[in-house]
């Protein structure tokens, strides 16, 4: 073969500004070291690979490294929980990410995997002869198992982006400063954009569906909205610095600045919140809310917010389960309660769901409620 074999048209020609356009970007959000850098790098690293495999696909250059055709692909079930945890990451101070707790997250690439695993056993020759048989052809037939997985794939991703929504416009909702709040509505732009490069690859597979067979022309307008997110992307951070850092990194120079007023000593207010936690007991109102406690304490909910994660290393619902838990076991352990329901002595403690206090009480005294109940006897 000869390297005349290969051809950049304008579609390869975009997707290769692309590829390139991604892996500047990757050294310039790692910079700042921060969580939500290493999940956004992650998520570009990711739709960059795809973005090569579909380069080398339309180019011709998938004859020269033939073992790269499609060994990109599984990683499309990462971008969903990649980007969920990025928002998260963004949305909720003093957020850590536990592999020991979310990597049920990702272990749905293994079906990817699976589904592309005999393909993968294939030799160099047969994948590109398996290759040039699929341009030769104008139309080709799509299986329904190929059509049922990219719908997996897509749908999996859809509801993580619906779910990194709810977090974006909850956050907006409870946040009353103005700088936090015109940073959340970039977010909030950002996670629509996302939202329709994959509501792009979903109307695609599904005028393929409809229509029976696969277009080519298909196939670049799902390759483009790949590199469309890249492009997206590389436009905020070499030409809008600041915003980039501040709103997609969370980085300290970004830091919101605490309106004038409220800049008490950190322990004073500490010492406040603790006093007020202890006498007037805020957290067993089960619909407690970040600025309510803020308010109590006559500072912004971004405040309290940021001294919880600074000084605390703490969320906001982090700090006010802990609480809500010891009142729990108190309750336990006391006679007057003995004829509650371990649920009901949850929900007088401020709980509201059976399934958040179940795996909270467990992650934090490694034991099940009623397991707990029983060592006290």
């Amino acid at each position: 073969m000869m390297l005349s074999d290969v051809q950049f048209d304008l579609w390869s020609l975009l997707l290769a500004f692309g590829v390139f356009q991604g892996f500047i970007l990757i050294p310039l959000i790692l910079k700042g070291k921060k969580p939500a850098g290493l999940f956004l790098a992650g998520l570009v690293i990711v739709i960059s690979l795809l973005v090569v495999n579909y380069l080398f696909l339309s180019s011709g250059l998938y004859r020269y490294f033939p073992h790269f055709i499609l060994a990109p692909n599984p990683l499309f079930f990462l971008l969903g929980p990649l980007y969920y945890f990025y928002t998260r990451s963004l949305t909720e101070p003093g957020f850590i990410f536990r592999w020991s707790r979310y990597w049920p997250h990702f272990l749905v690439i293994i079906l990817g995997v699976i589904f592309y695993w005999s393909f993968y056993t294939l030799s160099a020759a047969e994948k590109v002869a398996y290759f040039e048989g699929y341009f030769a052809l104008e139309e080709l037939q799509a299986s329904w198992w190929v059509t049922v997985y990219a719908f997996v794939h897509i749908l999996q991703s859809l509801s993580y982006i619906y779910l990194s929504g709810i977090s974006l416009r909850k956050a907006r909702r409870e946040n009353n400063h103005a700088k936090r709040v015109k940073h959340l509505g970039w977010l909030i732009k950002f996670n629509l954009a996302f939202f329709i490069y994959w509501a792009i690859d979903f109307a695609g597979i599904l005028w393929l569906t409809l229509a029976n067979g696969f277009f080519h022309e298909v196939d670049y307008i799902l390759m483009l909205s790949s590199a469309a997110m890249i492009h997206l992307l590389a436009f905020m951070a070499l030409r809008q610095q600041k915003v980039f850092k501040e709103v997609f990194l969370a980085d300290a120079n970004g830091r919101h600045e605490k309106p004038k007023g409220e800049a008490r000593e950190s322990g004073a207010i500490l010492r406040q919140l603790d006093e007020l936690m202890v006498t007037q007991k805020p957290h067993l109102e089960s619909e407690l809310k970040l600025n309510d406690l803020a308010a109590m304490l006559d500072i912004s909910g971004n405040t309290l917010s940021q001294l919880l994660n600074e000084e605390l290393g703490k969320g906001f619902y982090e700090y006010v389960n802990s609480y809500r838990l010891e009142e729990v076991k108190a309750k336990l352990s006391s006679p007057e309660f003995a004829n509650y329901t371990i649920l009901g002595i949850a929900m007088e403690s401020g709980f509201n769901n059976k399934n958040t206090f179940n795996r909270y009480f467990k992650k934090e005294t490694g034991l099940t409620p009623s397991a707990y109940l029983k060592s006290l006897s």
